[in-house]
């Protein structure tokens, strides 16, 4: 057992920057541990994460030493990141979009007791800015579209070796990776070895008619504290990078997008509550303020390519402009699941209560089945009343980790055929009041006959 002490040096304080009720915090947010070298086959990864989507102002600091079972051994290289940002301890969101200070630190050591402790100094690498992004789409090799865990690997530089920041994972050529504007990163798949993107940044990612990418402008989001706006937020440029990818896609490929004017129903752009003005959707424009699209191919109908341009997910991509109000992916992929869109909205996983049951629908995006996943298994928990759900998971959720975190694993619903890929259960005998007061989370993580690195 190794013992990493995190320094508490001025760079790693938490520091006010706010008078009274409305409290903007400078704290560590994410710290991620990479070890290795000889014997150490695969990288020991660690990695730490604030928790502040459900409100309140309970903002949890950074552990002051972080203990992890290592084997004895030479030449051990213990690699920290640790990222700084604002946090806003007055209401829900406020962490996520603030500029991301990067801290970095390391040591070569022999590990030769049973306990040890090791003091890693961070040095400032520098402060990322607040544009964000994204890229999604799907991946096509030689080999055809893969399954694997998709790991986000940064350079820290010196010689050292880049480390594991992240992992996701791609579902038969399907992903959706988080990017970062001056901050460039590699993507690479772990058991296959092969690189997605290397050191590359959304911003200046090329494009073509396969690939597309939107630019989000600076806006205003509504902030919610206990269900009530309680002011806006603002909310930094934004890439969202799309299309299809790898040496295999379709030559003849198309990334589509809609050329209709439109404004975009949750971004605003002022701070001031109740004034309705939004971002207006004109991706020809060229016009400061407006969102805009370089690259793929337009068309005067949203979701959708021009008649002839074959399978999606194939032949072509298609983005939905109302996904660009938010992060999550505008081609509306979110692990193995395709959104199930009603009316402006999309959802990936629908349910209908009914008495005390629940019925639950999803949709499988094309050729995920069989290929890395045969189905879901369904978990739930109930949150006590003064408790905050975790709702940062995405398509990462720990599935593997669930049961030892309290969440009941209900049935496993084996995946169907290809061809129809919705499907649904009804789960019995919920606890409907939970659920109508937003105290039940339900969880459908996919799994596999075959790969033990999901369910």
């Amino acid at each position: 057992m190794v013992k990493i002490s995190i320094p508490r040096s001025s760079a790693l304080q938490s520091s006010g920057k706010g008078i009274g009720a409305l409290a903007i915090v400078r704290k560590p947010t994410r710290i991620m541990i990479n070890i290795t070298g000889p014997g150490i086959a695969v990288p020991i990864v660690h990695i730490w994460e604030m928790n502040k989507d459900g409100g309140g102002t309970a903002v949890a600091d950074a552990p002051a030493s972080i203990e992890l079972s290592v084997p004895k051994g030479s030449d051990r290289l213990i690699q920290v990141l640790a990222i700084l940002q604002d946090v806003d301890t007055a209401a829900s969101g406020g962490d996520g979009d603030s500029p991301m200070t990067f801290y970095y630190g390391d040591t070569i050591r022999p590990l030769s007791q049973t306990a040890e402790a090791v003091d890693i100094t961070l040095l400032n690498q520098g402060t990322s800015g607040t544009s964000q992004g994204s890229v999604s789409g799907r991946y096509f090799d030689g080999l055809g579209t893969p399954t694997d865990m998709l790991d986000m690997l940064y350079n820290p530089g010196s010689g050292r070796p880049e480390m594991i920041v992240d992992t996701g994972y791609i579902f038969s050529g399907w992903f959706h990776i988080f990017a970062l504007k001056g901050v460039p990163f590699t993507y690479r798949m772990r058991n296959r070895g092969t690189i997605l993107f290397q050191q590359v940044t959304p911003d200046t990612m090329p494009t073509s008619a396969r690939v597309g990418r939107a630019t989000v402008p600076p806006a205003y989001r509504n902030q919610y504290s206990n269900g009530s706006i309680v002011g806006r937020v603002a909310t930094p440029e934004r890439f969202a990078v799309f299309g299809l990818f790898g040496s295999a896609a379709s030559g003849s490929g198309k990334a589509c997008f809609d050329t209709t004017i439109a404004q975009m129903s949750d971004l605003y752009t002022s701070s001031t509550v109740g004034d309705t003005s939004t971002v207006q959707y004109d991706p020809s424009s060229g016009a400061a303020g407006e969102l805009q699209v370089a690259g793929g191919i337009g068309h005067s109908v949203d979701d959708q390519c021009p008649a002839g341009s074959g399978d999606f997910g194939v032949d072509h991509i298609t983005i939905r402009k109302q996904n660009l109000n938010y992060g999550d992916s505008p081609i509306g992929n979110r692990g193995p699941f395709r959104g199930i869109v009603s009316g402006s909205h999309q959802n990936f996983l629908n349910t209908t209560l009914s008495g005390s049951d629940l019925q639950l629908s999803w949709d499988y995006l094309p050729g995920v089945i069989a290929n890395g996943v045969d189905g879901v298994g369904i978990f739930t928990k109930v949150y006590g009343s003064s408790s905050e759900m975790n709702d940062r998971w995405h398509d990462r959720a720990p599935c593997n980790q669930l049961t030892s975190m309290g969440y009941t694993e209900h049935t496993r619903v084996a995946a169907g055929s290809p061809g129809a890929p919705t499907e649904s259960y009804t789960l019995t005998g919920i606890n409907a009041t939970a659920w109508n007061e937003s105290r039940l989370q339900v969880v459908a993580c996919p799994y596999s006959a075959s790969r033990s690195d999901l369910l």
